[in-house]
């Protein structure tokens, strides 16, 4: 009987080194050929995707034309509590860094006359370095493989990545306008 358990217990302890070993190295190869952390690594090297769009007031953008400033791109939606949550401190950090930040806000959502109604509730949107943009197709989204809101990109002055933050967060902190700072020297 007792060998019997000793046996047990030795294919058990295989049978779990096995699963460990598997679900390591799987985890090790998907996260090294994701395309999302492709995408990040190559906007840090290369710089981020250039596109064209035209905000919700008819504003021509042209996100390549776009040098010399730090540039915040935001991808939200108004049906999305994260990113309601995080919209006064962006807000404010607009307000802070008047001539220094420019804010693209990439807005998910469906229908324009939800982005409208949302905007009456955040009048402080209309801010003249934060940019509404209508992504109706989500096609600015897929090319910065943006997989769930809010996502935003911190793009320094040259064009390159700086950093990408998925979720909410608070914008206006001592912290961020230091490092906002920072990188808007650089």
């Amino acid at each position: 009987m007792k060998s019997h358990l000793k046996a047990l217990s030795i294919v058990g302890i295989f049978v779990l080194l096995f699963y460990v070993i598997y679900f390591y190295l799987s985890d090790q190869s998907s996260s090294s050929s994701s395309p999302h952390i492709e995408a990040v690594k190559k906007m840090e090297n290369e710089g981020v995707p250039s596109f064209s769009a035209e905000t919700i007031d008819g504003l021509k953008i042209d996100s390549v034309s776009r040098t010399g400033k730090v540039i915040i791109v935001n991808f939200w939606a108004s049906w999305c509590g994260p990113c309601i949550e995080e919209i006064p401190s962006l807000v404010q950090l607009a307000e802070h860094f008047k001539d220094k930040i420019e804010i693209l806000a990439v807005s998910n959502d469906e229908k324009i006359e939800d982005i409208r109604i949302f905007m009456k509730s955040f009048s402080k949107l209309k801010n003249s370095n934060i940019k509404i943009i209508w992504d109706r197709d989500r096609s600015i989204a897929n090319l910065f493989k943006v997989q769930r809101l809010p996502e935003s990109f911190i793009v320094k002055p040259d064009g390159k990545l700086e950093k990408k933050i998925i979720g909410s967060i608070s914008w206006y902190t001592p912290q961020s306008i230091e490092y906002l700072d920072s990188i808007s020297k650089k």
